[in-house]
Protein backbone atom coordinates (compact mmCIF):
# COMPACT_ATOMS: atom_id res chain seq x y z
CA UNK A 1 0.00 0.00 0.00
CA UNK A 2 2.36 2.70 -0.83
CA UNK A 3 4.69 4.61 -2.97
CA UNK A 4 8.28 3.52 -2.82
CA UNK A 5 9.71 6.96 -2.26
CA UNK A 6 7.61 7.47 0.84
CA UNK A 7 7.75 4.20 2.74
CA UNK A 8 8.41 4.49 6.45
CA UNK A 9 9.78 1.18 7.47
CA UNK A 10 8.49 0.25 10.88
CA UNK A 11 11.63 1.48 12.53
CA UNK A 12 10.46 4.96 11.61
CA UNK A 13 6.90 5.00 10.19
CA UNK A 14 4.88 3.87 6.47
CA UNK A 15 2.67 5.15 2.32
CA UNK A 16 0.68 3.99 -0.76
CA UNK A 17 -0.19 3.96 -4.38
CA UNK A 18 -3.44 2.76 -5.89
CA UNK A 19 -3.06 -0.83 -7.01
CA UNK A 20 -5.69 -2.91 -8.72
CA UNK A 21 -6.25 -6.51 -9.68
CA UNK A 22 -9.30 -6.79 -11.85
CA UNK A 23 -11.87 -4.44 -10.31
CA UNK A 24 -10.67 -3.83 -6.78
CA UNK A 25 -8.09 -1.40 -5.46
CA UNK A 26 -5.75 -2.50 -2.71
CA UNK A 27 -3.57 -0.61 -0.32
CA UNK A 28 0.04 0.07 -0.67
CA UNK A 29 2.61 1.60 1.91
CA UNK A 30 4.95 5.08 3.09
CA UNK A 31 8.06 7.37 3.34
CA UNK A 32 11.75 6.57 3.17
CA UNK A 33 13.74 5.62 6.21
CA UNK A 34 14.83 8.83 7.89
CA UNK A 35 18.41 9.66 8.79
CA UNK A 36 18.96 12.27 11.48
CA UNK A 37 21.54 15.02 10.91
CA UNK A 38 24.66 14.98 13.01
CA UNK A 39 23.91 18.44 14.45
CA UNK A 40 20.64 20.37 14.78
CA UNK A 41 20.03 22.54 11.73
CA UNK A 42 17.09 24.87 11.20
CA UNK A 43 15.24 24.27 7.95
CA UNK A 44 15.84 27.18 5.57
CA UNK A 45 12.77 29.11 4.52
CA UNK A 46 11.12 28.39 1.21
CA UNK A 47 8.04 29.95 -0.34
CA UNK A 48 5.06 28.26 -1.94
CA UNK A 49 5.93 29.24 -5.53
CA UNK A 50 9.41 27.74 -5.11
CA UNK A 51 8.09 24.26 -4.20
CA UNK A 52 4.74 24.01 -5.98
CA UNK A 53 3.71 24.79 -9.51
CA UNK A 54 1.52 27.85 -9.92
CA UNK A 55 -2.16 26.78 -9.95
CA UNK A 56 -2.44 28.17 -13.46
CA UNK A 57 0.09 25.55 -14.57
CA UNK A 58 -1.52 22.69 -12.64
CA UNK A 59 -5.17 22.78 -13.63
CA UNK A 60 -6.01 25.05 -10.70
CA UNK A 61 -4.45 22.88 -8.00
CA UNK A 62 -1.99 24.55 -5.56
CA UNK A 63 -0.49 21.20 -4.49
CA UNK A 64 1.53 19.96 -7.48
CA UNK A 65 5.33 19.83 -7.05
CA UNK A 66 7.48 21.90 -9.39
CA UNK A 67 10.19 19.47 -10.62
CA UNK A 68 12.43 22.41 -11.59
CA UNK A 69 12.37 23.86 -8.07
CA UNK A 70 15.75 24.05 -6.36
CA UNK A 71 14.03 24.56 -3.00
CA UNK A 72 11.98 21.39 -3.51
CA UNK A 73 15.08 19.38 -4.31
CA UNK A 74 16.86 20.75 -1.27
CA UNK A 75 13.88 19.97 0.98
CA UNK A 76 13.68 16.35 -0.22
CA UNK A 77 17.44 15.83 0.12
CA UNK A 78 17.75 17.51 3.51
CA UNK A 79 18.22 15.11 6.47
CA UNK A 80 15.15 14.65 8.61
CA UNK A 81 14.93 17.01 11.59
CA UNK A 82 15.82 15.79 15.07
CA UNK A 83 13.54 16.53 18.04
CA UNK A 84 15.64 19.46 19.31
CA UNK A 85 16.30 21.04 15.92
CA UNK A 86 15.18 24.69 15.88
CA UNK A 87 12.52 25.55 13.30
CA UNK A 88 11.77 29.13 12.23
CA UNK A 89 8.65 29.84 14.32
CA UNK A 90 7.04 32.66 12.28
CA UNK A 91 7.40 30.65 9.08
CA UNK A 92 6.08 27.48 10.74
CA UNK A 93 3.08 29.37 12.10
CA UNK A 94 2.17 30.47 8.58
CA UNK A 95 2.75 26.91 7.39
CA UNK A 96 0.39 25.54 10.06
CA UNK A 97 -2.38 27.77 8.74
CA UNK A 98 -1.79 26.49 5.20
CA UNK A 99 -1.46 22.91 6.44
CA UNK A 100 -4.93 23.10 7.97
CA UNK A 101 -6.36 24.08 4.59
CA UNK A 102 -4.33 21.38 2.82
CA UNK A 103 -5.54 18.64 5.17
CA UNK A 104 -9.13 19.61 4.42
CA UNK A 105 -8.44 19.03 0.72
CA UNK A 106 -5.98 16.13 0.81
CA UNK A 107 -6.44 14.01 3.93
CA UNK A 108 -8.89 11.10 3.96
CA UNK A 109 -9.09 11.21 7.75
CA UNK A 110 -10.18 14.85 7.93
CA UNK A 111 -13.93 14.05 7.90
CA UNK A 112 -13.39 11.87 10.97
CA UNK A 113 -11.69 14.75 12.75
CA UNK A 114 -14.67 16.95 11.91
CA UNK A 115 -17.13 14.38 13.24
CA UNK A 116 -15.45 13.98 16.65
CA UNK A 117 -17.87 15.46 19.17
CA UNK A 118 -15.08 15.93 21.73
CA UNK A 119 -12.62 17.54 19.33
CA UNK A 120 -12.78 20.95 17.63
CA UNK A 121 -10.42 20.70 14.66
CA UNK A 122 -10.60 24.43 13.87
CA UNK A 123 -9.72 25.34 17.45
CA UNK A 124 -6.90 22.78 17.42
CA UNK A 125 -5.17 24.38 14.45
CA UNK A 126 -5.80 27.91 15.73
CA UNK A 127 -4.22 26.99 19.09
CA UNK A 128 -1.32 25.31 17.29
CA UNK A 129 -0.64 28.43 15.24
CA UNK A 130 -0.84 30.70 18.30
CA UNK A 131 1.50 28.44 20.27
CA UNK A 132 4.13 28.50 17.52
CA UNK A 133 3.90 32.30 17.10
CA UNK A 134 4.34 32.77 20.83
CA UNK A 135 7.57 30.72 20.83
CA UNK A 136 9.71 33.56 19.52
CA UNK A 137 12.23 33.27 16.71
CA UNK A 138 12.49 29.46 16.72
CA UNK A 139 10.73 26.45 18.20
CA UNK A 140 12.11 22.91 18.64
CA UNK A 141 10.80 20.45 16.07
CA UNK A 142 9.47 18.34 18.94
CA UNK A 143 7.32 21.17 20.29
CA UNK A 144 6.32 22.73 17.00
CA UNK A 145 5.43 19.56 15.10
CA UNK A 146 5.78 16.19 16.86
CA UNK A 147 3.69 16.97 19.93
CA UNK A 148 0.86 18.30 17.77
CA UNK A 149 1.09 15.26 15.50
CA UNK A 150 0.72 12.97 18.52
CA UNK A 151 -2.36 14.95 19.57
CA UNK A 152 -3.87 14.43 16.10
CA UNK A 153 -3.06 10.73 16.20
CA UNK A 154 -4.99 10.45 19.45
CA UNK A 155 -8.06 11.66 17.57
CA UNK A 156 -7.71 9.59 14.39
CA UNK A 157 -6.17 6.12 14.46
CA UNK A 158 -3.93 6.40 11.40
CA UNK A 159 -0.41 5.02 11.69
CA UNK A 160 0.39 6.44 8.25
CA UNK A 161 -0.19 10.01 9.45
CA UNK A 162 3.41 11.06 10.02
CA UNK A 163 5.84 13.93 9.64
CA UNK A 164 9.34 13.20 8.40
CA UNK A 165 11.55 13.00 11.47
CA UNK A 166 8.71 12.21 13.89
CA UNK A 167 9.99 8.68 14.44
CA UNK A 168 7.90 5.57 15.06
CA UNK A 169 4.99 7.07 16.97
CA UNK A 170 3.24 3.69 17.12
CA UNK A 171 5.59 2.71 19.96
CA UNK A 172 4.77 5.74 22.15
CA UNK A 173 2.90 4.73 25.32
CA UNK A 174 -0.13 6.90 24.54
CA UNK A 175 -0.48 5.36 21.06
CA UNK A 176 0.89 1.82 21.42
CA UNK A 177 -1.08 -1.39 20.95
CA UNK A 178 -0.07 -4.74 22.41
CA UNK A 179 -1.13 -8.37 22.17
CA UNK A 180 -1.80 -10.16 25.46
CA UNK A 181 -1.67 -13.95 25.83
CA UNK A 182 -2.32 -16.66 28.38
CA UNK A 183 -1.43 -20.32 27.91
CA UNK A 184 -4.28 -22.71 27.20
CA UNK A 185 -7.94 -22.27 26.39
CA UNK A 186 -9.74 -19.88 28.74
CA UNK A 187 -13.28 -21.20 28.74
CA UNK A 188 -15.86 -18.46 28.42
CA UNK A 189 -13.38 -15.92 27.04
CA UNK A 190 -15.54 -13.22 25.45
CA UNK A 191 -14.97 -9.49 25.06
CA UNK A 192 -18.54 -8.67 26.11
CA UNK A 193 -18.89 -11.05 29.06
CA UNK A 194 -15.44 -10.89 30.66
CA UNK A 195 -13.77 -8.11 32.62
CA UNK A 196 -10.41 -6.87 31.35
CA UNK A 197 -8.63 -4.92 34.07
CA UNK A 198 -6.65 -1.85 32.88
CA UNK A 199 -7.10 -2.57 29.16
CA UNK A 200 -10.11 -2.61 26.83
CA UNK A 201 -9.79 -5.26 24.11
CA UNK A 202 -9.94 -4.20 20.48
CA UNK A 203 -13.18 -5.44 18.96
CA UNK A 204 -12.68 -8.79 17.25
CA UNK A 205 -9.28 -9.54 18.82
CA UNK A 206 -10.44 -11.80 21.69
CA UNK A 207 -9.93 -15.42 20.65
CA UNK A 208 -8.12 -18.72 21.10
CA UNK A 209 -5.37 -19.52 18.60
CA UNK A 210 -3.05 -22.45 17.89
CA UNK A 211 0.63 -21.71 18.52
CA UNK A 212 3.64 -23.56 17.14
CA UNK A 213 6.55 -24.14 19.54
CA UNK A 214 9.66 -26.26 19.39
CA UNK A 215 7.93 -28.66 21.80
CA UNK A 216 4.85 -28.96 19.61
CA UNK A 217 1.53 -27.21 19.06
CA UNK A 218 -0.48 -25.66 21.89
CA UNK A 219 -3.49 -23.41 22.38
CA UNK A 220 -3.19 -19.81 23.53
CA UNK A 221 -5.90 -17.38 24.62
CA UNK A 222 -5.24 -13.92 23.27
CA UNK A 223 -6.56 -10.38 22.82
CA UNK A 224 -5.14 -7.02 21.78
CA UNK A 225 -5.55 -3.59 23.37
CA UNK A 226 -4.20 -0.06 23.22
CA UNK A 227 -2.06 -0.44 26.31
CA UNK A 228 1.50 -0.85 27.55
CA UNK A 229 0.59 -2.63 30.78
CA UNK A 230 2.87 -5.67 31.26
CA UNK A 231 0.02 -7.81 32.65
CA UNK A 232 -3.77 -7.60 32.34
CA UNK A 233 -5.96 -9.66 34.67
CA UNK A 234 -8.97 -11.08 32.84
CA UNK A 235 -11.97 -12.33 34.77
CA UNK A 236 -14.51 -14.63 33.11
CA UNK A 237 -17.19 -15.93 35.45
CA UNK A 238 -15.50 -17.09 38.64
CA UNK A 239 -12.04 -17.47 37.13
CA UNK A 240 -9.33 -14.81 36.80
CA UNK A 241 -6.19 -15.25 34.73
CA UNK A 242 -3.21 -12.96 34.10
CA UNK A 243 -2.53 -12.24 30.45
CA UNK A 244 1.08 -11.33 29.69
CA UNK A 245 2.00 -8.70 27.14
CA UNK A 246 3.69 -10.43 24.22
CA UNK A 247 7.24 -9.11 23.93
CA UNK A 248 8.22 -7.78 20.53
CA UNK A 249 11.09 -9.77 19.05
CA UNK A 250 14.15 -8.08 17.62
CA UNK A 251 13.64 -7.56 13.89
CA UNK A 252 16.98 -7.76 12.12
CA UNK A 253 17.11 -6.41 8.61
CA UNK A 254 19.96 -6.34 6.14
CA UNK A 255 19.66 -3.19 4.02
CA UNK A 256 22.11 -4.68 1.51
CA UNK A 257 20.13 -7.88 1.02
CA UNK A 258 18.02 -8.09 -2.15
CA UNK A 259 14.44 -6.91 -1.84
CA UNK A 260 13.29 -10.23 -3.32
CA UNK A 261 14.84 -13.64 -3.68
CA UNK A 262 13.63 -17.22 -3.80
CA UNK A 263 14.96 -20.73 -3.44
CA UNK A 264 13.75 -24.30 -3.16
CA UNK A 265 13.96 -26.21 0.12
CA UNK A 266 12.84 -29.81 -0.20
CA UNK A 267 9.24 -29.80 -1.45
CA UNK A 268 8.84 -26.05 -0.94
CA UNK A 269 9.49 -22.82 -2.80
CA UNK A 270 10.58 -20.17 -0.31
CA UNK A 271 9.97 -16.58 -1.47
CA UNK A 272 11.53 -13.84 0.66
CA UNK A 273 10.18 -10.31 0.13
CA UNK A 274 12.07 -7.90 2.40
CA UNK A 275 10.33 -4.76 1.21
CA UNK A 276 8.12 -3.69 -1.68
CA UNK A 277 9.76 -0.39 -2.63
CA UNK A 278 13.15 0.96 -3.53
CA UNK A 279 15.35 2.20 -6.34
CA UNK A 280 14.62 1.57 -10.02
CA UNK A 281 16.86 -1.50 -9.75
CA UNK A 282 14.89 -2.71 -6.73
CA UNK A 283 11.63 -2.24 -8.63
CA UNK A 284 12.99 -4.23 -11.54
CA UNK A 285 13.85 -7.04 -9.14
CA UNK A 286 10.41 -6.90 -7.49
CA UNK A 287 8.84 -7.21 -10.94
CA UNK A 288 10.42 -10.65 -11.07
CA UNK A 289 7.98 -11.88 -8.39
CA UNK A 290 5.09 -12.40 -10.86
CA UNK A 291 7.52 -13.15 -13.69
CA UNK A 292 8.94 -16.09 -11.70
CA UNK A 293 5.51 -17.43 -10.69
CA UNK A 294 5.64 -20.45 -13.02
CA UNK A 295 8.93 -21.54 -11.44
CA UNK A 296 7.56 -20.95 -7.93
CA UNK A 297 4.56 -23.15 -8.71
CA UNK A 298 6.65 -26.24 -9.52
CA UNK A 299 6.74 -27.20 -5.84
CA UNK A 300 3.69 -28.44 -3.87
CA UNK A 301 4.34 -25.90 -1.10
CA UNK A 302 5.01 -22.15 -1.41
CA UNK A 303 6.16 -20.10 1.59
CA UNK A 304 6.18 -16.29 1.43
CA UNK A 305 8.36 -14.67 4.07
CA UNK A 306 7.13 -11.13 4.80
CA UNK A 307 8.74 -10.84 8.24
CA UNK A 308 10.12 -7.33 8.70
CA UNK A 309 8.49 -6.11 5.48
CA UNK A 310 7.49 -2.48 6.07
CA UNK A 311 5.50 -2.10 2.87
CA UNK A 312 5.74 -0.60 -0.60
CA UNK A 313 3.67 -1.56 -3.63
CA UNK A 314 1.71 -4.75 -3.11
CA UNK A 315 0.92 -4.82 -6.83
CA UNK A 316 3.85 -7.19 -7.38
CA UNK A 317 2.17 -9.79 -5.15
CA UNK A 318 -1.26 -9.07 -6.63
CA UNK A 319 0.17 -9.74 -10.08
CA UNK A 320 1.62 -13.03 -8.77
CA UNK A 321 -1.83 -13.96 -7.47
CA UNK A 322 -3.39 -13.06 -10.82
CA UNK A 323 -1.16 -15.61 -12.54
CA UNK A 324 -1.87 -18.49 -10.14
CA UNK A 325 -5.24 -18.00 -8.41
CA UNK A 326 -8.44 -19.16 -10.10
CA UNK A 327 -11.95 -17.95 -9.41
CA UNK A 328 -13.46 -15.02 -7.53
CA UNK A 329 -12.66 -13.92 -4.01
CA UNK A 330 -13.93 -11.06 -1.84
CA UNK A 331 -12.08 -7.81 -1.32
CA UNK A 332 -10.48 -7.50 2.10
CA UNK A 333 -12.20 -4.15 2.63
CA UNK A 334 -14.22 -1.39 1.02
CA UNK A 335 -12.12 1.62 0.09
CA UNK A 336 -13.26 5.19 -0.29
CA UNK A 337 -10.84 7.42 -2.18
CA UNK A 338 -10.68 11.02 -3.25
CA UNK A 339 -10.47 11.65 -6.97
CA UNK A 340 -9.83 14.63 -9.21
CA UNK A 341 -7.22 17.35 -8.84
CA UNK A 342 -5.92 16.39 -5.40
CA UNK A 343 -5.39 12.77 -6.41
CA UNK A 344 -3.74 13.70 -9.70
CA UNK A 345 -1.28 15.98 -7.91
CA UNK A 346 -0.66 13.35 -5.25
CA UNK A 347 0.38 10.81 -7.86
CA UNK A 348 2.44 13.45 -9.65
CA UNK A 349 4.16 14.43 -6.39
CA UNK A 350 5.03 10.83 -5.67
CA UNK A 351 6.68 10.51 -9.09
CA UNK A 352 8.62 13.77 -8.73
CA UNK A 353 9.67 12.91 -5.15
CA UNK A 354 11.00 9.51 -6.22
CA UNK A 355 12.96 11.03 -9.09
CA UNK A 356 14.58 13.54 -6.72
CA UNK A 357 15.23 10.92 -4.05
CA UNK A 358 17.14 8.69 -6.43
CA UNK A 359 18.93 11.63 -8.07
CA UNK A 360 17.54 11.07 -11.53
CA UNK A 361 15.19 14.05 -11.82
CA UNK A 362 17.02 15.55 -14.83
CA UNK A 363 17.67 12.35 -16.76
CA UNK A 364 15.95 11.91 -20.14
CA UNK A 365 14.13 8.90 -18.71
CA UNK A 366 12.70 10.94 -15.82
CA UNK A 367 11.67 13.79 -18.11
CA UNK A 368 9.91 11.26 -20.31
CA UNK A 369 8.09 9.74 -17.35
CA UNK A 370 6.74 13.14 -16.34
CA UNK A 371 5.66 13.93 -19.88
CA UNK A 372 3.86 10.59 -20.14
CA UNK A 373 2.16 11.23 -16.79
CA UNK A 374 0.77 14.56 -17.95
CA UNK A 375 -0.41 13.06 -21.23
CA UNK A 376 -2.40 10.43 -19.35
CA UNK A 377 -3.41 12.35 -16.21
CA UNK A 378 -4.25 16.06 -16.29
CA UNK A 379 -2.81 17.67 -13.16
CA UNK A 380 -6.09 19.44 -12.46
CA UNK A 381 -8.07 16.24 -12.85
CA UNK A 382 -10.96 15.75 -15.25
CA UNK A 383 -14.32 17.47 -14.97
CA UNK A 384 -15.98 14.05 -15.26
CA UNK A 385 -14.18 12.67 -12.19
CA UNK A 386 -16.46 12.10 -9.19
CA UNK A 387 -15.43 13.76 -5.93
CA UNK A 388 -15.11 10.34 -4.27
CA UNK A 389 -15.12 6.75 -5.40
CA UNK A 390 -16.19 3.73 -3.35
CA UNK A 391 -14.75 0.36 -4.35
CA UNK A 392 -15.82 -2.91 -2.78
CA UNK A 393 -15.89 -5.16 -5.85
CA UNK A 394 -14.47 -8.69 -5.57
CA UNK A 395 -11.31 -9.79 -7.34
CA UNK A 396 -11.08 -12.56 -9.90
CA UNK A 397 -8.58 -14.34 -12.11
CA UNK A 398 -8.65 -17.18 -14.61
CA UNK A 399 -5.09 -18.37 -15.36
CA UNK A 400 -4.34 -21.30 -17.65
CA UNK A 401 -2.33 -23.07 -14.98
CA UNK A 402 -3.69 -22.25 -11.51
CA UNK A 403 -1.66 -23.30 -8.50
CA UNK A 404 -3.24 -26.08 -6.43
CA UNK A 405 -0.56 -26.53 -3.76
CA UNK A 406 -0.39 -25.15 -0.22
CA UNK A 407 0.62 -21.57 0.49
CA UNK A 408 1.99 -20.26 3.80
CA UNK A 409 2.82 -16.67 4.70
CA UNK A 410 5.16 -15.63 7.53
CA UNK A 411 4.51 -12.26 9.21
CA UNK A 412 5.54 -10.44 12.37
CA UNK A 413 4.87 -7.12 14.12
CA UNK A 414 7.17 -5.38 11.63
CA UNK A 415 5.07 -6.50 8.64
CA UNK A 416 3.15 -3.34 7.82
CA UNK A 417 1.16 -1.55 5.14
CA UNK A 418 1.66 -3.52 1.91
CA UNK A 419 3.49 -6.03 4.09
CA UNK A 420 0.01 -6.68 5.52
CA UNK A 421 -2.26 -6.24 2.51
CA UNK A 422 -0.20 -8.61 0.34
CA UNK A 423 -0.43 -11.50 2.86
CA UNK A 424 -4.16 -10.84 3.26
CA UNK A 425 -4.64 -11.08 -0.50
CA UNK A 426 -2.77 -14.41 -0.50
CA UNK A 427 -5.11 -15.60 2.25
CA UNK A 428 -8.25 -14.60 0.35
CA UNK A 429 -7.16 -15.66 -3.15
CA UNK A 430 -4.87 -18.65 -2.47
CA UNK A 431 -6.31 -19.85 0.87
CA UNK A 432 -2.89 -19.20 2.36
CA UNK A 433 -2.26 -19.92 6.03
CA UNK A 434 -0.77 -16.87 7.75
CA UNK A 435 1.71 -17.79 10.48
CA UNK A 436 3.59 -15.65 13.02
CA UNK A 437 2.19 -12.82 15.13
CA UNK A 438 -0.18 -9.91 14.63
CA UNK A 439 1.09 -7.53 11.99
CA UNK A 440 2.07 -3.87 12.41
CA UNK A 441 -1.31 -2.21 11.85
CA UNK A 442 -0.97 0.19 8.89
CA UNK A 443 -4.01 -0.74 6.83
CA UNK A 444 -7.03 1.52 7.36
CA UNK A 445 -5.56 4.43 5.39
CA UNK A 446 -3.81 4.23 2.05
CA UNK A 447 -2.46 6.03 -0.99
CA UNK A 448 -0.14 8.14 1.16
CA UNK A 449 1.22 11.22 -0.57
CA UNK A 450 3.84 13.79 0.43
CA UNK A 451 2.88 17.30 1.48
CA UNK A 452 5.73 19.76 2.02
CA UNK A 453 5.07 22.83 4.11
CA UNK A 454 5.85 25.62 1.64
CA UNK A 455 7.96 27.88 3.90
CA UNK A 456 9.83 25.46 6.18
CA UNK A 457 9.97 22.52 3.76
CA UNK A 458 8.86 20.12 6.51
CA UNK A 459 7.29 16.97 5.09
CA UNK A 460 3.99 15.31 6.04
CA UNK A 461 2.53 12.08 4.73
CA UNK A 462 -1.23 12.25 4.12
CA UNK A 463 -3.60 9.44 3.12
CA UNK A 464 -6.02 10.07 0.27
CA UNK A 465 -7.89 6.76 0.73
CA UNK A 466 -9.84 5.24 3.62
CA UNK A 467 -10.11 1.44 3.90
CA UNK A 468 -13.06 0.02 5.86
CA UNK A 469 -12.69 -3.39 7.53
CA UNK A 470 -15.18 -5.36 9.62
CA UNK A 471 -12.98 -4.83 12.67
CA UNK A 472 -10.12 -2.40 13.45
CA UNK A 473 -6.76 -2.90 11.75
CA UNK A 474 -4.69 0.26 12.33
CA UNK A 475 -2.54 -0.23 15.40
CA UNK A 476 -3.90 -3.68 16.19
CA UNK A 477 -2.83 -5.29 12.90
CA UNK A 478 -4.12 -8.42 11.15
CA UNK A 479 -4.62 -11.66 13.10
CA UNK A 480 -2.69 -14.78 12.14
CA UNK A 481 -4.19 -18.20 11.52
CA UNK A 482 -1.43 -19.91 13.49
CA UNK A 483 0.83 -18.15 15.99
CA UNK A 484 4.56 -18.74 16.41
CA UNK A 485 6.14 -18.89 19.82
CA UNK A 486 8.45 -15.91 20.41
CA UNK A 487 11.59 -18.05 20.11
CA UNK A 488 10.52 -19.20 16.63
CA UNK A 489 9.53 -15.85 15.18
CA UNK A 490 13.01 -15.12 13.86
CA UNK A 491 13.87 -18.73 12.97
CA UNK A 492 15.01 -19.52 9.42
CA UNK A 493 12.36 -20.92 7.11
CA UNK A 494 14.27 -24.21 6.90
CA UNK A 495 13.60 -24.74 10.61
CA UNK A 496 9.94 -23.77 10.31
CA UNK A 497 9.08 -25.83 7.23
CA UNK A 498 8.52 -29.18 9.02
CA UNK A 499 6.18 -27.44 11.47
CA UNK A 500 4.25 -25.74 8.66
CA UNK A 501 3.91 -28.87 6.54
CA UNK A 502 2.59 -30.78 9.56
CA UNK A 503 -0.34 -28.36 9.96
CA UNK A 504 -3.73 -29.80 8.91
CA UNK A 505 -4.82 -28.83 5.41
Amino acid sequence: MRSPSLLLILATASACAPHTLQAVAVPCAVAPPVVAPATPVAAPAVSRPSIYLAPSSAGGSPFCFDPASTALRQAVARPAPKPDDPIDAPLLADDVRDFHKAMGKLYAGYPELLQKTTFDVDAFFADWEREVRAAGATIPFRDGVVNRLVALRRQVQDNHLTARGSGNLATRPELAFAEYQAAGRFNGLDEARCTFASATPVHGSVRVVSMLTRAGKKEVSTFSAQSVAPVVDVRCGDETRPFQRRAAHDVRSDAKAPVYEWKTVGNATVITVRRLYGSPADKALLARIPADSAEHAKKPVVVFDFRGNGGGSDQYVFDWVGKLAKGTWPAAYADLRATGAATACGDWNELVYEQIEYERIDTPEAVGERAAFQRDTPLGGRASDPVQQLDRAPNSANPKHPYTGRVFVLVDHASSSSGESAPEELRLAMHATIVGERSGGYAEFGNIRPYLMPRTGLQWNLASKRNYFESPRDGVGFPVDVALDSELLGAPVEELLPLLEALPK
